[in-house]
């Protein structure tokens, strides 16, 4: 590609909190000036912070199949860690994955279905996670047990 004037400008892969392996792929990415863009890091929205084992994903619905409410009891904690991150920065729960995301060195891919999504993205922005709130976060997610992955993705 190099010969013909072409550059690899960006790569795309399955990242969150639920599946932490890309780390050296990122660390590769950025020391050559490529952009690793992070898809999933909601994971479809188990990790937003709106769902947990009572009020989870419609029963029938693909995110359910994904993860089920025996998946939510596992994240409880970790949501609950998140909530708390959330709070003491005034920001909605949800994007304490994405500035983790982002602290990674990832450029998260989210989904926004409603202008309120925009604006608390927009509002979280201006938070930076310390290393100690991350490593909290982290070593919860770690806890869980769970390597989330698409059926498209190997093993």
């Amino acid at each position: 590609m190099a010969k013909e004037g072409l550059n690899l400008g960006a790569v795309q892969n399955h990242f969150s909190l639920l599946r932490n392996d890309q780390q050296p792929i990122i660390d590769y990415c950025n020391s050559k000036g490529i952009k690793y863009c992070a898809y999933m890091v909601l994971e479809q929205g188990a990790l937003s912070g709106h769902y947990d084992a009572a009020h989870h994903f419609p029963t029938l619905s693909m995110r359910n199949l994904a993860f089920p409410k025996k998946k939510f009891k596992k994240i409880e904690r970790l949501l609950a860690v998140m909530k708390k991150t959330a709070d003491n920065h005034g920001i909605d729960p949800s994007q304490v994955p994405i500035l983790w995301a982002i602290s990674k060195g990832a450029v998260p891919i989210v989904g926004i279905t409603k202008p309120s999504h925009a604006t608390k993205l927009a509002e979280a922005m201006n938070v930076t996670l310390s290393e100690k709130e991350l490593q909290l976060i982290e070593n919860e997610a770690k806890k869980t047990g769970i390597r989330q992955q698409g059926k498209w993705e190997p093993q």
